[in-house]
């Protein structure tokens, strides 16, 4: 297994991209599986029809060649030798045998090897060499009415292999199809990561994975055209944590950002999938909360108040308390807007740290 793991990835190096390096180890393994064929072939024809030894001799040194070009870093050469030689091999065993073996339509699945192999590193050459398949076709059953086979005479021994060569057909068919459309659904799963990645680097924060303000500024404004009609309410949060520029300057910044995501495990734990959490910059977070009973959710604050009072940071063997200040407003009738919302749980929040940070305070009109 070594050895073949070895000849699979003849010039494939450090600096060879993915894409590349899938196509050199598919032309690299079919090139391997043609020797060792052709080898057996070679033994089992050499007494049969010593006339087509020389033959298949020339077809495993153009599988030779075809490896080396790879070893040599000359890719595009090496996949253009390969496409070449499958259609000239094709040709020549149906010239050979005529149409009774079924070699010429070996064709048909071959037409998409240019295709699977080449992006845009020949350019138009790759789209020539898959319509190549059309005129070859043309050209082999003019041959086919205007000749007789080159071994008609020992056909009649060769009948059972039909089966065979149309089962290898199917097969090879079914593999062809799967590379292309294996490289199909890696290019969709290599977009939505991408499209994902780019959407999480514009929506979230990257230290603790929660929304960031352009989302909630965004996402503040739809739930308020929409939240009436649902007949919720709107509460607006934002939290602060206390002293963290002095916890910043004491023990660093690591520490503050252990602070940081403690406050958001906290906030995803305790809070529903439906609440939008956010960290607007620093040490500033928000939640919006939707809720149709005014009392759970005046309930709710003061419960995560307290979750945020009750932690305690274990760092290089000190215990450093810390605690969150916390401002709320409900969104009414004076609220209209999502600015106001904002700015009253603001208020809230300013309140608090009025009275010796550690609170939660409500906004009321």
């Amino acid at each position: 297994m070594p050895l073949v793991k070895k000849i699979i990835n003849i010039g494939i190096t450090e600096e060879t991209n993915l894409w590349l390096a899938g196509r050199i180890r598919i032309v690299n393994f079919f090139t391997a599986l043609s020797l060792s064929l052709l080898s057996i072939v070679i033994v089992l024809v050499f007494f049969l029809l010593p006339q087509i030894i020389n033959l298949l001799l020339l077809f495993a040194a153009i599988n030779v060649l075809t490896l080396f070009l790879n070893q040599q870093q000359k890719h595009n050469l090496s996949r253009l030798t390969f496409v070449a030689a499958c259609y000239s091999t094709i040709c020549i065993l149906a010239i050979l045998f005529g149409p009774t073996l079924h070699f010429q339509y070996f064709i048909i699945p071959s037409v998409g090897i240019p295709l699977i192999l080449f992006r845009n590193e020949i350019g138009f050459l790759r789209w020539i060499l898959t319509y190549a398949g059309l005129p070859i076709w043309g050209a082999l059953e003019w041959w086919f009415k205007n000749h007789e086979p080159v071994f008609s005479s020992i056909l009649d021994d060769f009948q059972n292999y039909r089966y065979i060569n149309d089962c290898f057909l199917i097969l090879t068919s079914i593999f062809l199809f799967r590379i292309f459309t294996n490289e199909s659904e890696k290019h969709i799963d290599i977009i939505t990561e991408t499209n994902e990645e780019l959407g999480n680097l514009a929506t979230k924060d990257p230290l603790t994975q929660l929304y960031n303000r352009r989302f909630i500024d965004e996402h503040l404004k739809k739930i308020f055209e929409e939240y009436r009609k649902d007949d919720l309410s709107i509460v607006f949060l934002m939290i602060d944590a206390d002293h963290f520029k002095a916890v910043n300057d004491t023990y660093g910044h690591d520490v503050g950002d252990l602070m940081l995501e403690n406050i958001s495990n906290v906030l995803t734990t305790i809070l529903r999938e439906s609440d939008v959490i956010g960290r607007l910059g620093g040490d500033e977070f928000c939640v919006i909360l939707t809720y149709k009973n005014k009392a759970k959710a005046i309930k709710l604050i003061h419960r995560l108040h307290e979750s945020l009072s009750n932690i305690t940071i274990n760092y290089n063997g000190k215990s450093i308390p810390m605690s969150c200040s916390v401002g709320a407003a409900f969104a009414s009738k004076n609220t209209d807007r999502p600015e106001a919302l904002i700015k009253n749980a603001d208020k809230a929040l300013y309140q608090a740290k009025e009275k010796g940070r550690n609170q939660a305070c409500i906004f009321e009109d």
